[in-house]
């Protein structure tokens, strides 16, 4: 059934899997801390999370070792402290997913139903205000997903050799105002995304601001700077017709055909 997470009783600890069912809505409250206990931790919803913060009381997903957040709730003192990968990951398959003035941060575990901080598949959902960062690979995964994400920062999500901010594959969302700084890639888009991306900053990336497989995306306003490549790196297969945006320049990446 529906269940409201209020502050008053936070933190709360994510330990294993926690599932939330179709035509169920998990609503959490401003201010509410949660953290996932180990590399086996998540979060699945097939319904919806209602995660709508503040811009002075926002909603924490972190890890178990993380005393930045809701204390130290493991009671070790400072010896030992939160890195990426220490939990799996936040899933959303399920349509009507909300998340604004949050913070998630240090999962995406390597694992095959892992990898991101925060993924939303097969679905539509709201990202708007956060923070996303410290992720063992993808910061944020759109797999076949529509929806909006506005006015996000994503950083740091640079500790496997994969690692992306935003990691686009299918489908097409609106991606406008964010900052994806410090990351691996700032953006990955493959396997025909058509997103539409709109006065977004990359700053900052080691490799490109963003690397076009084989998609489609619309872009306006964004602005690199300081990035291993200050543009669009494209390759792969057209297999549609496809307009070139007047905005970042565009560098071929080995064979474009």
């Amino acid at each position: 059934s529906s269940k409201t997470l209020t502050k008053s009783k936070s933190p709360y600890l994510v330990k294993d899997g926690l599932t939330i069912n179709s035509g169920v809505t998990l609503t959490i409250n401003p201010g509410v801390v949660i953290k996932f206990y180990d590399t086996a931790s998540q979060i699945t919803a097939s319904g919806a999370i209602k995660a709508n913060g503040t811009s002075q009381d926002k909603i924490i997903f972190t890890s178990f070792k993380d005393d930045s957040y809701g204390g130290d709730l493991n009671n070790d003192g400072s010896l030992t402290s939160a890195q990426y990968g220490d939990w799996k990951i936040i899933s959303l398959d399920g349509s009507g997913s909300e998340f604004d003035q949050t913070i998630i941060r240090y999962g995406g575990k390597n694992s095959s139903n892992g990898w991101a901080n925060l993924k939303v598949k097969n679905t539509s959902a709201t990202i708007k205000n956060s923070t996303i960062e410290e992720s063992n690979a993808y910061g944020l995964w759109l797999d076949s997903a529509t929806g909006t994400i506005d006015g996000n920062t994503i950083r740091n999500n640079t500790h496997d050799s994969a690692a992306v901010g935003i990691y686009a594959t299918a489908g097409g969302a609106e991606i406008k105002n964010n900052t994806i700084q410090s990351n691996t890639i700032g953006m990955q888009i493959e396997s025909g995304n058509t997103s539409t991306i709109t006065n977004n900053t990359f700053t900052s990336n080691t490799g490109a601001a963003i690397y076009s497989i084989s998609s489609y995306p619309t872009f306006s306003g964004n602005t690199a700077s300081s990035n291993g490549y200050n543009g669009v790196l494209i390759t792969g297969s057209q297999n549609a017709n496809y307009s070139f945006s007047n905005n970042l320049v565009y560098i071929i990446d080995a064979t474009y055909t």
